[in-house]
């Protein structure tokens, strides 16, 4: 049911179930923005919330209007019966063809300090941008082959 309502009001979306250590307070969650490999913005939408030991982060991407020069985030956090959410807006989108890839969808660890749960990619390359490479994340250098660069990035904070 809850895959259902995030296709119907999202072009995309991304749900990332959590366990946390007791030593940690909070979970933060943000979207940094890269163009061509530089960061351009490094706290789109951030958002906390007190956490429990398990609970999930929910990223969602309204359908754009292409009317419209600009990119909306929605993240979400949800955890102990609490829920926090938080809308990012980047008005600064060309246009550009769009290629998905998720990173660590379901149950994931971010006992290492932060850790990028999923990203999105923008590319005006004619001939078109057909995928993620397997060591996108791992290699800042990967994203200059890209235009813009959103990641979707979490931590835990004692």
């Amino acid at each position: 049911m809850e895959s259902a309502i995030l296709a119907t009001a999202s072009e995309q979306s991304f749900v990332i179930d959590f366990h946390k250590g007791s030593e940690y307070k909070n979970v933060s969650v943000w979207i940094e923005k890269y163009e061509d490999g530089e960061l351009a913005d490094d706290e789109i939408g951030r958002l906390s919330l007190m956490a429990e030991e398990t609970g999930s982060i929910i990223f969602t991407l309204p359908k754009e209007n292409e009317e419209e020069k600009n990119r909306t985030f929605n993240i979400g956090i949800t955890s102990g019966g609490s829920t926090a959410s938080s809308t990012g807006l980047d008005n600064n989108l060309d246009e550009k063809s769009s290629l998905r890839a998720s990173f660590q969808v379901g149950e994931t660890s971010l006992e290492e300090g932060e850790a990028v749960l999923a990203g999105i990619v923008y590319s005006d390359d004619e001939n078109g941008t057909t995928s993620i490479s397997a060591n996108f994340y791992e290699d800042p250098g990967e994203m200059e082959k890209y235009d813009v660069v959103y990641l979707f990035k979490a931590a835990f904070v004692e």
